[in-house]
C-alpha cells in the first residue's frame, strides 16, 4: 500500500509550482520575477525553499497589481521600515492573533475596520480621541467582553444601538461614564 503512494506524491510534488519554482535557480526564474526578485538574487540558493516559494508568490502578487495598489504597498512598506523593532514585534504579534481569530470575526473584523475607513477624516478622529478617554483597563474590559460575544451577539448588539435613538444613546453613554467614575 504504501509503496504505490510514493510515486503519486512524488507526481504531486513535481506537479506542485511553487516547489517547482522554488527549487529553481534564480537564473532559471522567469525574467520578470528575476526583476522584482533582484535583492535576493545573491542569497537565493541559500533560502529555504518554503522561503523561495513564498518570495515568488508575493512576486507574482506584485506584477497583478496596477500602479495605485503597487503605490499603496510601497507607501506600507515605508512606515514599516520607519517603525522600531519593538513596533514591528507589536504589529507581528497582533497579525497573529488575528489569524487565530475564527474565519466570522475576523470578517466582520475587515467589515468594520472597512466602514471606519470610509468615515471622514474628523469622524474618524473623534472617534479615536473617544476611545483614548477610555482608561487602558476599561478599554482592556471592553476589548475582552467583545472578543468573547458571539459574531451574531455582536451583530445583535449593533442592531439595537442603531435602533436608540441619540438621546437614548447619550444617556446610555452618560450612565456607562457613571459606572466608569464609581468603579474606579
Amino acid at each position: 500500500m504504501k509503496t504505490k503512494l510514493y510515486p503519486l506524491i512524488l507526481l504531486c510534488l513535481l506537479l506542485s509550482p511553487f516547489a517547482w519554482a522554488a527549487s529553481e535557480d534564480f537564473s532559471e526564474l522567469d525574467p520578470a520575477l528575476q526583476q522584482v526578485l533582484k535583492p535576493f538574487e545573491k542569497r537565493w540558493d541559500t533560502l529555504p525553499e518554503e522561503r523561495q516559494a513564498k518570495l515568488i508568490k508575493g512576486a507574482q502578487r506584485w506584477q497583478s497589481m496596477d500602479a495605485s495598489e503597487k503605490q499603496n504597498v510601497e507607501d506600507k512598506f515605508k512606515k514599516w521600515k520607519a517603525m522600531t523593532p519593538e513596533q514591528q514585534q507589536a504589529l507581528r504579534e497582533r497579525f497573529q492573533r488575528f489569524n487565530q481569530l475564527p474565519p466570522e470575526t475576523r470578517k466582520d473584523l475587515r467589515q468594520k475596520f472597512a466602514w471606519f475607513k470610509s468615515l471622514p477624516a474628523d469622524k474618524r478622529q473623534a472617534l479615536r480621541q473617544q476611545w483614548q478617554n477610555v482608561p487602558p483597563q476599561e478599554r482592556a474590559v471592553v476589548k475582552e467582553k467583545w472578543l468573547q460575544m458571539k459574531p451574531n451577539e455582536r451583530r445583535a448588539f449593533r442592531e439595537k444601538w442603531k435602533q436608540l435613538t441619540p438621546a437614548q444613546r447619550e444617556a446610555l453613554k452618560q450612565r456607562w461614564q457613571e459606572n466608569r467614575g464609581e468603579s474606579r
